[in-house]
């Protein structure tokens, strides 16, 4: 990988306050349906959390164990689309394509 700039921050500052980069990458848009699932899950719940404050979460406290890496990574080449969407007894999934840009909390 290409290193850019580089900086130095302060072993005591919180992660979530922390600079920020603007990740690019594609993934399935059920995934991204899920993920939309848990951001209103965890609001439900009283978190009031964003989709980017949920996906840092589960990266930065996900283990680098390569078994504990392994296992996830083969769920996920293997997993339907069904038991991604905990959907049973259904023949076809509906899925949402967002457009990009901040989505609309739901109302409360």
């Amino acid at each position: 990988m290409t290193e850019r700039n580089r900086h130095t921050a302060s072993p005591a500052e919180k992660l979530c306050e922390s600079r920020d980069k603007q990740p690019g990458f594609r993934w399935p848009i059920a995934v991204d349906n899920r993920l939309d699932r848990l951001v209103e899950a965890a609001n439900d719940a009283g978190l009031n959390t964003t989709r980017r404050e949920l996906i840092a979460a589960i990266v930065a406290s996900h283990t680098d164990n390569p078994k504990a890496l392994e296992k996830a990574i083969k769920y996920y080449r293997t997993v339907t689309l069904q038991k991604a969407a905990g959907q049973d007894n259904v023949t076809e999934i509906g899925l949402v394509e967002h457009g990009p840009g901040p989505r609309k909390r739901r109302a409360r």
